[in-house]
C-alpha cells in the first residue's frame, strides 16, 4: 500500500488561536513564553491529529509564527545590513524585520506566486555573510520526539529562496555561500533525529533555463553529498515540471519527488517514464491543497493506479498537491 503524506500543517489554529496570541504579543498584554505556549499548544495538535489521521510523514518546520520565508532567512541570516543590530536569538528583533520598527521599515510583502498568501521578500546585498541557526527545525523535531511522534523537517530550498529574493542582479550566484549553510543545516537535523528531510523547490516548475537548471542540480549534489542517512525529498508545486527539468531531477535520484498532479496532471507519464529504473519514490499531489471540495476519487484512483503499476506501492506516496 502507498504510503501517505501531508506536505505542510495549518499554522493559525481552528479557532484563530495564533492571531490572537499575536495580537497579545504585539499589544505588549502577553509575553514571549505565552505566544510560545500557544506556538507549541497548536503545532502539538496538529500532530496529534495527523497521527491519529494514520499519515504516515507529518511534517515540521512548516509552521510560523509570521512567514515561513521569512523563518528562513532569519535561519540563514540572510539579514539586511540596516538590520545589522538585531539579535537573532530575540522574538522581538524577528517581527522587526516583519512589521518594521522605530527606526527601519520591514521587508517587501508580496503574493506567493498565484496565492492569496503574501511572504516577505528577502533582501540580499552582494557579498552577505550567511549563518545558520537551526532551530526553527531543531526545536519542533524535539518536540514531537516528545510526542512519540515522528516527523519530517519542511524546508523552503536553497534555488527557491534566492529566485524569491531581491537584491542581487544574478541570485543564484549567491548559491556557492548559501549551500555550504544548507548542508549545515541537514546535518543538524539528521543529529536531532530527522530520517528524512523535505526539500521545497516551488520555483523549479515555473521556466526555468538551463543555467539555472544546471545551478539547482549542482546544488542539490552538494546537499546530498553532506545529507548522510537522511533522505532529500524534493517537492514541487503550483505547476508541472517540464520534460527537461524531470529528466535533470530522475538523474539526480532524490529520494523522493513530489508533483503537483491538480495543477498538472501531464507530468506523471513523463515522471513514471523517468523514474522507472531509478530508486526515487513518486509523491503524488493528487488531493487539491488549495480548496476544501472533494476530490474526484475516479481519476485520483487512476493516477495512484498508473503509479503503482509503474513503481510498485513501495515507491508511491500518496499527499495533498501542495
Amino acid at each position: 500500500m502507498p504510503r501517505s503524506a501531508v506536505l505542510g500543517l495549518p499554522r493559525v489554529g481552528p479557532d484563530r488561536e495564533l492571531k490572537f496570541a499575536l495580537e497579545s504579543y504585539w499589544a505588549g498584554s502577553t509575553g514571549t513564553e505565552e505566544l510560545a505556549e500557544t506556538a507549541r499548544d497548536l503545532r502539538t495538535a496538529n500532530w496529534k491529529r495527523a497521527a491519529a489521521a494514520g499519515i504516515d510523514v507529518i511534517p515540521c518546520g512548516d509552521f510560523s509564527l509570521y512567514d515561513h520565508v521569512l523563518d528562513t532567512a532569519w535561519a540563514v541570516g540572510a539579514v539586511p545590513s540596516r538590520f545589522s543590530s538585531l539579535d537573532r536569538g530575540s522574538l522581538a528583533d524577528y517581527f522587526a524585520m516583519a512589521r518594521g520598527n522605530a527606526a527601519q521599515r520591514p521587508l517587501e510583502m508580496t503574493k506567493w506566486f498565484d496565492t492569496n498568501y503574501h511572504y516577505l521578500v528577502p533582501e540580499l546585498e552582494p557579498e552577505m555573510q550567511f549563518e545558520l541557526h537551526a532551530d526553527h527545525w531543531t526545536g519542533p523535531l524535539a518536540e514531537a520526539a516528545e510526542l512519540g511522534i515522528a516527523v519530517r523537517p519542511v524546508v523552503l530550498g536553497p534555488l527557491s529562496f534566492l529566485l524569491l529574493s531581491k537584491g542581487l542582479d544574478r541570485p543564484l550566484d549567491a548559491l556557492e555561500d548559501l549551500v555550504p549553510v544548507y548542508a549545515q543545516l541537514l546535518v543538524e537535523l539528521a543529529a536531532a533525529g530527522a530520517t528524512e528531510a523535505q526539500i521545497d523547490e516551488p520555483c523549479l516548475a515555473l521556466d526555468r533555463t538551463p543555467e539555472e537548471l544546471a545551478a539547482f542540480a549542482k546544488a542539490w549534489k552538494a546537499l546530498a553529498a553532506t545529507g548522510g542517512d537522511t533522505e532529500l525529498c524534493l517537492a514541487t508545486y503550483f505547476a508541472g515540471l517540464d520534460l527537461e527539468a524531470i529528466e535533470l531531477i530522475a538523474g539526480l535520484a532524490p529520494a523522493e519527488l513530489h508533483l503537483d498532479l491538480v495543477r498538472a496532471p501531464g507530468q506523471l507519464e513523463p515522471a513514471l517514464k523517468a523514474l522507472r529504473d531509478a530508486r526515487t519514490r513518486l509523491s503524488l499531489g493528487v488531493l487539491d491543497g488549495r480548496n476544501v471540495w472533494a476530490a474526484d476519487l475516479d481519476r485520483v484512483s487512476d493516477q495512484v493506479d498508473a503509479a503503482t503499476a509503474a513503481l510498485g506501492t513501495e515507491r508511491v506516496t500518496v499527499a495533498p498537491s501542495c
